[in-house]
Order: structure tokens, then sequence, then C-alpha cells
């Protein structure tokens, strides 16, 4: 983050380096349940990973003249308000695979300290649609896929898809949704979920776990199968800046 007036989310890799410890991962694992045997235990494969770094937080301060702190419909004397940007890598996958959906979740182990508000929310990608449709027999209308005479018609439409989806807002835990929206998927790279956390005044500290879930399509015999890929659960604390003097 540059300043308050301005936020660059890039998506450039979270890439460790041997003086940075600030930087986990978060292996992505399928399981293979074997044909034979009804209590075998399932087999773990790894199929991705994750790349997350420490959050970036700033105290909303009521008082100060920034676009991070214009008036706020909450009580300051009771709540206090924080902006939190939470960055992570989605690595690329190996080329007989890719992700279809991830979902990164938030779960905040003090039900005082909730969501206020969540970007980016809802962000949609255009699609133009062309069909052919057609009248059945029955008097309902068909799908016929290529145009055939004058017993068919075609219809051209815009579709809206969800690209990001938000979710949880008012609650302790909440989560995103990425979803791909052609034939790529959801690209690899650096994701950003923003918070406005919002903690009773006078809360330092908020403790909590992430992480994601995903379903990727993986190349079995040049089929595209789903496979759901996990994360397992990390712990964080977000270490909350002290308010203004005056605040206190």
């Amino acid at each position: 983050m540059c300043s308050a007036e301005e936020i660059i989310l890039d998506e450039a890799p979270i890439v460790a380096s041997d003086s940075d410890g600030t930087v986990k991962t978060l292996d992505l694992f399928s399981e293979d349940r074997p044909l034979s045997g009804v209590n075998t235990s399932p087999v773990l494969l790894k199929e991705g990973k994750i790349t997350y770094k420490d959050y970036y937080i700033n105290y909303l301060d009521p008082d100060a003249e920034t676009p991070l702190a214009w008036p706020l419909a909450t009580d300051r004397e009771q709540w206090d308000l924080y902006f939190i940007r939470f960055p992570f890598t989605i690595n690329p996958t190996p080329k007989n695979r890719y992700y279809q959906k991830v979902t990164f979740h938030v779960s905040l182990k003090d039900e005082s300290a909730t969501a206020f508000d969540l970007y980016p929310k809802d962000i949609k990608t255009k699609e133009e649609i062309e069909k052919a449709i057609g009248i059945a027999p029955e008097g309902k209308f068909k799908d016929v896929g290529l145009k055939v005479g004058s017993y068919s018609t075609t219809v051209k439409f815009t579709r809206l898809r969800p690209e990001i989806s938000a979710f949880g807002e008012g609650e302790h835990a909440f989560f995103w949704i990425y979803s791909g929206t052609g034939s790529g998927g959801v690209s690899p790279g650096t994701k950003h979920a923003l918070i406005i956390l919002k903690v009773p005044h006078g809360k330092r500290q908020v403790a909590g776990e992430i992480y994601y879930e995903t379903i990727m399509l993986k190349d079995w015999l040049g089929k595209w199968l789903p496979v759901e890929a996990n994360s397992a659960k990390a712990s964080f604390v977000w270490k909350l800046p002290v308010p203004s003097t005056s605040r206190k």
C-alpha cells in the first residue's frame, strides 16, 4: 500500500527470501481413496499451493482528514475500525490442471470482532451469449444447438458471471470466492482481501484462522474432471495499532 490516497493491488507473486520470515505457504491436498478396504485412510496428493505474507493494517481515525476515515455509521466510543489488507498468491499448477474455484476463509476466534465490510465482493464479467432455440412439440422452448431453417431462431444476450464474491459482512467468519470465467479458470497471481474490521473499543489484538478450499479441473486421460484440493488451517494474530491519544 503506497498511501491513504492510493492503494495498489499488485498481482506480482509473493516470493520468500532468505531474510524474510513473513512469507508462509499452505499446500493444497486432494484425497485419493483406494478402491479396496472400507476403513482405508485416504492418500493425500499435493495439487498446488498458496503463498501469503503478513497483513497490512491501519487504524481508521474518525478525526483524520483522509479518504480512509470519512464519517462512518458506527458508534466510535464503543467500537474501533481498522483497515486490513491480506495478500496471498495462488501459485501456478502443472499443465494438466487448473483452478476452477478458490475460496479463502477467515475465522476470528472472538465473535465480538466482525467484518464491518469486505472488498472485493461483487466483481462480475460480461459474457456475450448466442443461442439457437426452437419450440418443441409440447410447446416449450428448446436449445437446438445449430440454427435449422425456419424451425429455429437465434437469440443474443449478455450474461454476467461472478468472478469475485464475498460473504460474511457483520460476522466473525467470512470468505471470498474466486471463480474461473473461461477455459483458463482462476488466474494464478496475487489476490488481495480487504477488510474493515470492527472491534470493541480498546481491543489490541484479534486471533483467528485462515484456510483455502479449491476445486481444480484435472486432465484424466483426455477428460477434465473436478478435484477438491484444500489446505490445512493456519493461525494468525492481528496486532491492532493503538488509536490516537485523544480516544484511548
